[in-house]
């Protein structure tokens, strides 16, 4: 019970009278209206009771032992050293009154770091204590408005994130309405919520804007290249009539002189698959990535008619080379037809 109640008396649980000046004041179940009321009308009264209330609190007196861990390895007690080998010992508490709470340890001691055991040059131990923790550095107020502007379009991560969306369309071959699809507009929300995804429109706009910036990258490549080698097909889409004339280039790179190679185009054709218009394809397609004929080695085709025709018009029937998975795909149809029970075996064996 605290000793302020010597200077009042209780009338009931919630008020008490002043013996010095007879007033009353409630008390609300404790003593703070009491000690105020002492401390600004009673300041002599106030001086013998504060002096009397620090001598009831019990102070803390905590011991600190310092340890110096044994080097000889056997289990001799360790010996007290002074607080000024504290850099190169353990700290520990200890001996600490029970009647302290935790709250009054922490507001009384702040303990160090403890020290961590590391080995120095000459392979003895020694104790360290790490560095206090850095405090993390708060951000700026333009700095937080030009992060939010970096999300807006024409922002930096604006800009970076709609970019590597049309590398992700181009390089998985997706279609350009996959914007408007409710998978990747939830996964954008989630990934980058201040991010908008661009429409089909604008999509459509960075792909052509994509590949006329990647064709003048590819005319560099191959105005740097002494000799390319192309391969070229006729592919009609299944269960269509729309066919595409494909071309690919080979080349052995300038800088490591590794080989190369480049899908430069696919192109529909809208007439009749005569050589002399697949030979007319051709020469646009060389012509629109600055390809020379002087550096063309090779042009490698199927056995069809039309193909070997076409480059023998496009760039001379020397430099026209037979696919050599076609003639042995060519060679095994012919056995088949020639030999009907080994037609039978092949058939009776895939099933």
């Amino acid at each position: 019970m605290s000793s302020v109640w010597e200077y009042f008396k209780k009338l009931t649980d919630s008020s008490a009278m002043c013996n010095l000046c007879g007033k009353t004041y409630k008390t609300c179940g404790n003593a703070t209206n009491a000690t105020t009321h002492l401390k600004r009308k009673h300041p002599q009264a106030h001086r013998t009771f504060s002096e009397k209330k620090k001598k009831e609190t019990p102070t803390l007196q905590p011991k600190l032992s310092f340890n110096r861990p044994s080097t000889s390895g056997s289990s001799t007690p360790s010996e007290n050293v002074s607080s000024d080998s504290v850099e190169d010992d353990p700290l520990e508490l200890s001996d600490i009154d029970e009647q302290t709470s935790p709250s009054a340890i922490s507001s009384r001691i702040s303990a160090p770091a403890r020290a961590i055991e590391t080995l120095t040059d000459d392979g003895s131990t020694k104790f360290v204590r790490p560095p206090p923790p850095t405090p993390t550095k708060q951000g700026t107020l333009p700095g937080f408005f030009e992060a939010r502007m970096s999300y807006e379009e024409g922002g930096a991560k604006h800009t970076e994130l709609t970019q590597a969306l049309v590398f992700m369309i181009c390089r998985d071959n997706l279609p350009f309405a996959c914007v408007d699809k409710p998978g990747l507009n939830k996964f954008c929300k989630v990934a980058a919520p201040r991010y908008k995804l661009p429409c089909r429109a604008t999509i459509t706009k960075l792909v052509e804007q994509r590949y006329v910036t990647t064709v003048a990258i590819m005319k560099k490549i191959f105005g740097e290249a002494d000799v390319i080698a192309l391969t070229s097909d006729v592919v009609t889409v299944p269960n269509s009539t729309r066919s595409f004339l494909l071309v690919t280039a080979h080349l052995l790179n300038s800088k490591d002189g590794e080989l190369e190679g480049f899908c430069i185009a696919a192109k529909r054709l809208s007439e009749a698959q005569t050589g002399e218009y697949i030979s007319s394809v051709l020469t646009e397609i060389t012509v629109e990535f600055c390809i020379e004929k002087s550096q063309i080695v090779s042009v490698t085709t199927d056995g069809g008619g039309n193909m070997l025709a076409a480059v023998k018009t496009f760039i001379g029937e020397k430099k026209s080379i037979r696919c050599c998975a076609h003639l042995i795909n060519a060679v095994v149809n012919d056995v088949l037809k020639a030999v009907p029970l080994f037609s039978k075996l092949c058939d009776h064996r895939a099933l």
